[in-house]
């Protein structure tokens, strides 16, 4: 799981998302960039979206 941090792009934003939203399903960070894709739904579409490590930290989902 990621959750989102800081200043969020425009495009995220538009999209309803926010700093602070935990996103569950996403691919592994990109091994050049750090991208990770993910995909979230909007006004019944979905959007497929990029967030750069600038903007997320990786949150440990396993429960102790």
């Amino acid at each position: 799981m990621i959750k989102l941090t800081g200043v969020l792009d425009w495009e995220l934003t538009r999209l309803g998302l926010e700093a602070g939203d935990v996103i569950k399903i996403h691919t592994p960070p990109g091994k050049e960039n750090g991208a990770i894709f993910f995909d979230t739904y909007y006004n019944g579409f979905t959007q497929n979206c990029v967030v750069y490590p600038e903007n997320y930290e990786i949150i440990d989902n396993k429960t102790k």
